[in-house]
């Protein structure tokens, strides 16, 4: 399970964790994008005569 953070906490950490962390998040928000793609694709192809 994902770690959520709150604003409190958010604020003692330092800007190069905070950066890793975005930089991250980012990756994972492409990865379930292009999963998502694919799923539209498959739901929006018709179906083989």
């Amino acid at each position: 399970m994902a770690v959520k953070f709150t604003e409190d906490q958010l604020n003692t950490l330092n800007k190069t964790f905070l950066i890793q962390m975005i930089l991250n998040q980012q990756e994972q928000l492409e990865a379930i994008d292009n999963k998502l793609q694919l799923v539209l694709e498959q739901i929006l192809l018709p179906e083989p005569h």
